[in-house]
């Protein structure tokens, strides 16, 4: 594996991870994450190595992700099982994978690197949040815009309103 791999990365937020798996990138490779029946998340290379079907197009079953191709199931360590046949037996690609911060992080098996630590002085913690809402797109770009207002209503994120002179503001428009 790559050495970039060896170190923790976020993949998903916690939130969008639910009963059915999630197709993720990361460094080029293709990872499947899910969480078993009892929460615990995992991720596996998303390839069944059976026949090289996406696992993330299967399903969770108890602690096993299924392919949905042949019905080869896997658990968060890679073992796999085949229901036709119960003596074969593989293993795909796994990743260890934790839930910390409002996200699903994952790295190499077996590396040593130590998970970050965010609790340094200065630092504050900010929630990760994501919602979609309806609303006209004068008043969220006004909303995005007016940064006049972060210093008085988001006081965590805040300037020091002595300083808005030197705030720059910058407004991109994307196909989301």
């Amino acid at each position: 594996m790559r050495a970039e791999l060896s170190h923790w990365h976020p993949v998903l937020p916690s939130a969008e991870l639910d009963r059915a798996p999630v197709a993720v990138q990361l460094l080029g490779r293709e990872i499947v994450v899910f969480r078993t029946a009892g929460g615990r998340v995992a991720a596996l290379e998303d390839k069944c190595p059976h026949r090289r079907m996406r696992l993330s197009k299967g399903r969770i079953e108890g602690k096993q992700i299924v392919c949905q191709y042949h019905g080869w199931r896997f658990g968060a360590d890679g073992a796999g099982e085949s229901p036709a046949s119960p003596t074969l037996e593989t293993c795909a690609v796994h990743y260890e994978a934790v839930e910390r911060h409002g996200a699903v992080w994952i790295r190499s098996p077996g590396a040593d690197t130590a998970f970050p630590q965010f609790d340094v002085a200065g630092f504050t913690a900010v929630p990760l949040l994501q919602c979609t809402i309806e609303a006209p797109l004068a008043v969220v770009l006004d909303n995005f815009i007016e940064v006049e207002h972060t210093g008085t209503t988001h006081e965590l994120l805040g300037y020091d309103l002595d300083c808005m002179d030197v705030v720059e503001t910058k407004v991109e428009t994307t196909p989301d």
